[in-house]
Formats: structure tokens, C-alpha cells, sequence
């Protein structure tokens, strides 16, 4: 560096002379030596450092893009042959009545995608066999998904959006307002028989890697360095009860993370199960302690529940509210709770 700016001072000493330093002297067509101008020099070594620092802002992840679509919206794509529809409620609600068309993929406690044989409900099963799972079922990456629940799903439609993204696919959209949105404005339903896709074979395969490595990263004891290190918020979406520890789910002990702030999941839906205004929600969440996006610097959310449903959708949530950085604890308070050595609050 001590070279380069003794360099820069000789280059404006002599704007106008002409320096080999750092490339060898080109040879002109009558064998004289061309040497390059040192002020063109260091305007290319500018140019140079300044595309590789415009390269490293944009190789920084941006704020991941969620989409919420209407019933009209909807509408209009119900018969486009890459649009999939994904009913995320129970199969028995499905079987009761759903969206016409629609394929059924219970994101729940009792769904295909969770590991029936695991130490918590809801724990999903690797993501290499969900993989197998959505190919099976036709959940391709080249069609756009469009997930939906009901007041009753305890938002299985966010927590299957959270897991689709982290596995890669990126034409996904969560319908505002749900199955209870579309009866209301008298959509096409079907009922008892299942509608299927066709098995497909185009997804991301190294998707499953993903989605280990995030859940990996978001152990309980990762996420106790992280909030040591003050580098973490804690959004505890669960009741109002079950944040004080007087309602237990299975859980080895009731309560809270350490410091977790506290908004109902229910809270960021108006009556008819469609999302408030993002001012009203902002507004909200402050008043729980929560900053806006502007505000909040480089911390990164944590929304957290009993097992990763309600939290996806608080996950899918904040994303459309325009947080940065948001992460779904999707094993929850289950596993917290169940390491005596993690400290939990009341």
C-alpha cells in the first residue's frame, strides 16, 4: 500500500508521463516499445477494486420475497397447467371440501413430511426424503406453488412455504385469507375424491442440503450463542398461556426463551383470516418491543413455537413485512425446553 501511494503521488507529480510499472511495454508495429499511461493504470486498478466490492454487496443475500395472492387473484390461474394448488390442512378437512384442483400436503403434526418415529410431533423428516416425498406428489420447481390452510390449520400454509423456500424453489405464493376466503367468495370447491399431480422428477437436488444445513444452524444451543452474542431476537408466536408456561403441549417444562418478546400468531390476521394492513401489524409488533425493519439493524428474528407450524407463518409474515433477516426455530419449544442445561423463562 506504501508503494502504491508513493505511485499515486509520482502519477500526479507527472500527469502526463508514461510508466511500465506494473505491465510489460507493448511493441508498436516499427519495433518501438509502447509503455501505458500510469494514470490509465491506476484507473483501471480502481475500476478493478471497485467491480470486486459492487460484487461482494451483491453476493449479500437480500431480503427473501414472499408473495401473498388474493382469491381474485387465484381465480384467474385456477386452470394454468404449472399452477399447483396445496391445500396444507389435514387430509380429513380436505376430504370435507377443498379448492377444485387442489392437492393435498397435510405441513401438520400428522403429515407425510414429518418424521412419525421422532422424539418431537412435529420434527420433519430429512430433507432428502421430503424431496422424495414432493416429487412423489408432483411438487415440481417449475410450477408455480400456491399454499393455503384455514382458521383451523394453525398456519400449516406458512411453515410449508418456509420449508419449500429453504429447499429452493422460488415460484411459490400463500393465498391471503384461506379456504375460508374462497368459500366466502363462492370459489370452485371439490370434495372426498384426492386430486394428484404426476410424479415428477425437476427439483432442486441439492436442495435437501439446504434445508439440513439450516437446521443444522438453528440448533437450540446455536441459537444460545447467538442470542449471548446478542446477534438474535426471540418472537415467541404461541399464546399468551403457553408464553407464561401455564399450558404445556408435551413440553419437559413451561415458559419462554430467555428475553423472547411475545405476539400471538392470531394476531397478524383479521377476523375473516386475512392479513391486517402491514402498518396495523408494524404497529403492533412494536408495541410487543419488536423494531421496525428499518430499525432493527443487523439481528436476525427468531420466531418460535411449540413445533415450527405457527412459527412458519410468523416466518412468512415478517418476510412480507419486510424484515431481512428471519429464521423459523422450527423444532421449537419442544426441544428448547427439553435440555434441563438451556435456561427457559416464565
Amino acid at each position: 500500500m506504501k508503494k502504491l501511494t508513493e505511485l499515486t503521488m509520482v502519477a500526479n507529480q507527472h500527469p502526463n508521463r508514461s510508466f511500465s510499472v506494473f505491465f510489460k511495454p507493448e511493441t508498436s508495429g516499427d519495433g518501438q516499445k509502447k509503455s501505458v499511461p500510469f494514470g490509465g493504470i491506476l484507473k483501471i486498478f480502481y475500476m478493478a477494486n471497485f467491480l470486486f466490492c459492487l460484487n461482494l454487496l451483491s453476493a449479500n443475500p437480500s431480503p427473501a420475497e414472499v408473495k401473498l395472492l388474493s382469491v381474485t387473484e387465484l381465480s384467474n390461474r385456477l386452470n394454468e397447467p404449472r399452477c399447483a394448488i396445496v391445500d396444507t390442512r389435514s387430509f380429513i378437512a380436505y376430504r370435507c371440501g377443498h379448492i377444485k384442483g387442489a392437492v393435498s400436503l397435510d405441513a401438520g403434526c400428522g403429515g407425510p413430511l414429518v418424521d412419525k418415529n421422532g422424539a418431537f410431533p412435529c420434527r420433519l423428516r430429512p430433507g432428502k426424503e421430503i424431496l422424495g416425498e414432493l416429487a412423489d406428489r408432483g411438487i415440481s420447481s417449475d410450477r408455480q406453488i400456491i399454499l393455503y390452510g384455514d382458521q383451523h390449520s394453525w398456519g400449516a400454509e406458512g411453515r410449508l412455504y418456509w420449508l419449500l423456500d429453504k429447499l429452493g424453489f422460488d415460484n411459490l405464493a400463500l393465498l391471503d385469507g384461506g379456504y375460508d376466503a374462497w368459500q366466502r367468495a363462492a370459489g370452485p370447491t371439490a370434495a372426498l375424491f384426492a386430486d394428484r399431480l404426476p410424479a415428477c422428477s425437476k427439483l432442486k437436488d441439492d436442495g435437501w442440503q439446504a434445508l439440513d444445513s439450516a437446521l443444522t444452524a438453528l440448533s437450540a444451543t446455536a441459537l444460545w450463542r447467538g442470542f449471548a452474542r446478542g446477534e438474535v431476537i426471540f418472537l415467541d408466536v404461541r399464546s399468551r398461556q403457553e408464553y407464561e408456561g401455564a399450558i404445556l403441549y408435551r413440553e419437559k417444562r413451561g415458559g419462554h426463551l430467555p428475553a423472547a418478546l411475545h405476539f400471538n400468531w392470531e394476531d397478524f390476521r383479521q377476523e375473516d383470516c386475512r392479513l391486517k394492513k402491514p402498518e396495523a401489524v408494524l404497529a403492533e409488533l412494536k408495541q410487543q418491543g419488536l423494531p421496525d425493519p428499518a430499525a432493527i439493524g443487523n439481528k436476525t428474528i427468531i420466531p418460535y413455537c411449540t413445533g415450527g407450524i405457527r412459527s412458519g407463518y410468523a416466518w412468512f409474515v415478517l418476510k412480507w413485512l419486510g424484515y431481512a433477516k428471519v429464521e423459523n426455530y422450527d423444532p421449537g419449544f419442544w426441544e428448547w425446553a427439553a435440555d434441563s442445561a438451556l435456561p427457559v423463562e416464565k
